[in-house]
């Protein structure tokens, strides 16, 4: 068998496991994590190419083949940065709304806010949302630009934020933590170049 050949035959039977698995074959893989409280396994996918772009989660018990899709939202709406509870049957990620962008060759998006889905009960709910933030001064905007975890008593979502200062205008980047029953965000350390 050439190499090509062979090739062939491995795409043709990872499109047969996606399908049996109930995820479409033309989502590729992100992120796998294991929730320990409910035995359940969460499947972070994305499709992308220059027309489509789409990133969602699926979930299923260890038990399982099959994986379930984590809700059905519009095109547009994406489920990005899974993390898990360590204790609870909790998964939590951030919510974003992409757009193509005509002329710049690509998508753009903006944060909407931080979810929970609850494993037990296969309910989600928007726990963080930028209009409930409660952010420290100078700053009078904020958005999440990544999700790092979870605190140990799942009070607190810690990841890196955007915060933009009342009297400049001007963008910081930042660590932070934002406490899940008031929104308030608390930074950790401020980011050199967005990511450092």
């Amino acid at each position: 068998m050439s190499d090509n050949e062979t090739v062939e035959k491995l795409k043709r039977e990872m499109e047969e496991i996606k399908r049996a698995i109930g995820i479409e074959p033309d989502f590729r893989p992100l992120a796998t994590v294991y929730n320990p409280a409910s035995g359940i396994i969460v499947a972070s996918v994305e499709r992308y190419s220059s027309e489509v772009f789409e990133r969602r989660l699926f979930f299923r018990h260890t038990s399982e083949r099959v994986y379930r899709p984590i809700d059905t939202p519009a095109p547009d709406i994406h489920y990005d940065n899974l993390v898990t509870s360590a204790t609870q049957p909790v998964i939590y990620y951030a919510v974003n709304r992409f757009i193509k962008r005509e002329g710049i060759g690509g998508f753009s998006g903006d944060w909407l806010s931080i979810d929970r889905f609850d494993l037990a009960r296969q309910v989600a709910e928007s726990v963080i949302t930028q209009d409930g933030l409660q952010l420290p001064e100078p700053y009078s905007r904020a958005w999440v630009s990544e999700v790092f975890g979870v605190s140990p008593d799942d009070s607190s979502i810690f990841c890196s934020r955007g915060l933009e200062r009342r009297d400049t205008g001007k963008s910081h980047y930042g660590v932070c933590s934002i406490e899940l029953c008031l929104q308030r965000v608390a930074l950790l350390s401020q980011l050199e170049a967005i990511w450092f």
